[in-house]
């Protein structure tokens, strides 16, 4: 079956976006038991929740699918402490507690303000790329024992790499190229 449109609401467990006392926002997911208990915790809600369980026949401590199922009762509680605290206040708590949440952003918000997306993060690197200008670019993630990590390089300019992609690849002989081009099949 189709599903639903719900907004920013995880589908199948408990998760979505909060605003808080400063007016940021944040995200805050609970899939697993420890991460529930862990946010009805810090949200003061564990009791009210234990209640929520029994009153709708719900196993909400153990069952990302029966959180998901009682959401809207559950978001409008979580969304409540969140208006009463400021983002360095949740900051502070949710990760004392180990809760799951991080800080919830636009795309523009994330790459002008989070320095994860920066060229502090070693993973990214300032590139050069002809007729366009400067990009953060990131590089691979993986990194090998005995292997130093590779910059990101400039994107090709169409056509760049065709004579190396022909040869090298497909193995097609200089003779060969000169004919394709003679024919402006390729340039």
């Amino acid at each position: 079956s189709e599903r639903q449109r719900l907004g920013n609401v995880l589908y199948g467990a408990l998760g979505r976006d909060y605003e808080t006392a400063d007016g940021r926002r944040v995200i805050a997911v609970a899939i697993t038991k420890r991460q529930w208990e862990a946010l009805c915790k810090s949200c003061d809600i564990t009791e009210e929740m234990q209640d929520l369980s029994k009153r709708e026949g719900l196993d909400l401590v153990n069952s990302e699918g029966d959180r998901f199922i009682a959401r809207d009762q559950i978001h409008p509680r979580i969304e409540e402490w969140c208006k009463l605290h400021d983002f360095k206040e949740i900051e502070r708590i949710w990760n004392e507690l180990g809760v799951c949440w991080g800080p919830y952003q636009t795309f523009k918000e994330l790459v002008n303000f989070d320095d994860r997306v920066s060229s502090k993060n070693p993973l990214f690197t300032d590139v050069d790329q002809p007729e366009i200008g400067t990009y953060l670019t990131p590089g691979s993630p993986l990194q090998f024992q005995n292997l130093n990590p590779s910059s990101p390089i400039k994107a090709p300019a169409l056509g760049e790499n065709t004579n190396e992609i022909l040869e090298e690849i497909l193995g097609l002989s200089p003779k060969e190229l000169g004919a394709l081009r003679d024919r402006e099949i390729i340039q």
